[in-house]
């Protein structure tokens, strides 16, 4: 007999300068993650999409999801009180890649912190549906900006990723950061050439069936609090020109 089951999967994307031609490809293929769970003929699933494309420079960090951007979309997260007509994910692929297209690539990356931001979006209940991030770089973390506060949270993210009970994959170069948030549980860590142009020679169509697979075969399991716990203190940022973000001191 059929089931029903639901997943909730957040591309986590670098938007620094390099990296238009990874977001036209998860874009063109994002439709193979969606035909793979229409093919599964065992259950009916119940499949909801979001991105949290991210940029840095300057300590400012310019995030843009697929219905929300910069400090608008911290403050639905981290002050959902002061926050009005907001919302996270959909069901709508069009409505998805046309979002996505919006998104434009510029400065540098802090991978990270964008992770923790993704890690406190609404999921639904980890006992009734699956979590997944995707997250696809062309750079590792040492090279992004703001490396020594980025990784002084490394392992309170693994310790996150455990308690929100969300199965991460990792698409990215060889990273030692990487390496560590590969040790969370059921984590997929597959790097990429940097020599070779990153990202530019992945296959994204077959990256996206093997997603599909990977989440439909993770456990459904309790979950520790879904309250948003932010690791580096984007409660309190500041906003301006668009983004948000801490001063130099951090």
């Amino acid at each position: 007999m059929a089931g029903r089951k639901c997943a909730d999967i957040v591309f986590l994307l670098d938007a620094s300068g390099s990296m238009a031609p990874c977001i036209e490809a998860v874009k063109k293929n994002i439709g193979k993650l969606v035909d793979f769970f229409k093919s599964d003929a065992q259950n009916a699933w119940d499949v909801r999409f979001d991105f949290l494309a991210h940029a840095s420079w300057n300590h400012l960090y310019h995030l843009q999801s697929f219905s929300l951007s910069g400090s608008g979309l911290a403050d639905a997260i981290y002050k959902p009180q002061a926050a009005s007509g907001s919302s996270f994910f959909t069901k709508d692929v069009a409505e998805f890649q046309s979002a996505l297209a919006q998104v434009k690539t510029q400065g540098d990356e802090t991978t990270l912190v964008a992770l923790d931001i993704a890690l406190d979006f609404p999921w639904r209940p980890a006992e009734t549906c699956h979590r997944a991030v995707i997250c696809l770089s062309d750079e590792a973390i040492e090279t992004g900006e703001d490396v020594p506060f980025q990784k002084a949270q490394i392992d309170n993210l693994v310790k996150k990723i455990h308690s929100k009970r969300i199965k991460l994959t990792i698409v990215a170069p060889q990273s030692d950061a990487f390496d560590t948030l590969s040790m969370a549980d059921r984590c997929e860590y597959e790097p990429v050439d940097e020599q070779s142009d990153g990202l530019r020679n992945t296959d994204f169509a077959k990256l996206m069936e093997a997603i599909g697979k990977s989440v439909s075969v993770s456990q459904n399991t309790s979950s520790g609090a879904n309250a948003p716990q932010p690791l580096y203190g984007q409660e309190k940022w500041g906003a301006g020109s668009g983004a948000f973000g801490v001063d130099g001191s951090h």
